[in-house]
Formats: C-alpha cells, sequence, structure tokens
C-alpha cells in the first residue's frame, strides 16, 4: 500500500474517522519502531474508525525502495505516501522525525507527538479510545487544541479556507 503521492487524497476521505498522520524516513530509527505500532493499531481499531497514514519524507530512489520493500516486508495494512517535494512536510512545519498528529473526527487535531513516542502507551490508548468514542456533539463542545493555521490549511485544504475561518471564531 505505498503509494508514489498523495494526489486526490482529500481530508473529506477521512471525515468521521480519527486520523493518525506519521511523518517518517528510512533512516529514523524510531520511526521503523513506531510503524509496526500503528499497524497494529490500524488492525485492532480499524472497523471502529481508525486510519493511519504514513507520509514518508525521503527524495531519493533508495529510500523509496527501502520503504517499499519495508512495507511489503511487513505487510502493513495502512498507506504510505512520498512527499519529496516535503510541501506537507513543510506545511505541518516538520522538523524532527517522527512526527505524528492526531486529528479527531472533526478533521481538529487532537494531539501532536515529535521524536519518539510510546503509541502503546495507556495515556496515548486512552486518547485514541476517546477519540474513536466520541459523539458529533461531545466533539462539538470539546475545545480544539492549538492548531497552526498552516496545519488547518493541510488538512483541509484549500477550498474549505472559508469554513476553516468559521471554525476559529
Amino acid at each position: 500500500m505505498v503509494r508514489r503521492d498523495a494526489l486526490g487524497l482529500r481530508h473529506f476521505d477521512f471525515n468521521g474517522h480519527v486520523l493518525i498522520l506519521s511523518f517518517w524516513a528510512s533512516w529514523c530509527s524510531p520511526c521503523l519502531v513506531e510503524l509496526p505500532t500503528f499497524s497494529q493499531m490500524q488492525k485492532k481499531l480499524k472497523n471502529q474508525g481508525l486510519q493511519v497514514l504514513a507520509v514518508n519524507v525521503e527524495d531519493g530512489n533508495d529510500g523509496k525502495k527501502f520503504a517499499e520493500d519495508f512495507w511489503a516486508r511487513n505487510k502493513f495494512d495502512f498507506f504510505s505516501f512520498f512527499d519529496s517535494t516535503k510541501a506537507l512536510a513543510e506545511s505541518f512545519q516538520i522538523d524532527m522525525l517522527p512526527s505524528n498528529f492526531v486529528i479527531d473526527k472533526s478533521g481538529r487535531l487532537a494531539f501532536s507527538g515529535f521524536g519518539s513516542t510510546d503509541w502503546s502507551s495507556s495515556q496515548i490508548v486512552e486518547l485514541i479510545d476517546g477519540l474513536l468514542q466520541e459523539a458529533p456533539q461531545q466533539i462539538a463542545k470539546r475545545p480544539p487544541a492549538p492548531t497552526p493555521p498552516a496545519v488547518l490549511k493541510s488538512i483541509q485544504g484549500p477550498q474549505d479556507d472559508e469554513a476553516a475561518e468559521e471554525d476559529v471564531d
């Protein structure tokens, strides 16, 4: 499920899902430790609405070849995309790997983790379970986590600028 790019992929493809967006590279040891954990989470919680997307930020063919082989060898059941131009990474202001974002069912940032994160910790499991169980009326009442405007624009896409402004008020 490794794709060369994320063309055609929009935030609304994940409406109603809790999304883990993980930026990674083949040379990043903590990234390679996290990816199997994400695969386990995806298998366990996919039917409850969890979706994991991994974004590889390498621009060389060696990194891409490694990613494709790594995915095939581990039989990960979530998508990985290449961001070789670093456009998505820049819009999320990524300056270290791994960088991970948990986005709630309404498209708001619920959690971000930079560097090595224990995704099987009780705190993270409780966070993800809570987000998966949230009803729409609960989401509307919960104040959003601080989200830089560039992150909002990346998640929502350019056609949603007006809606993003309404959400901020």
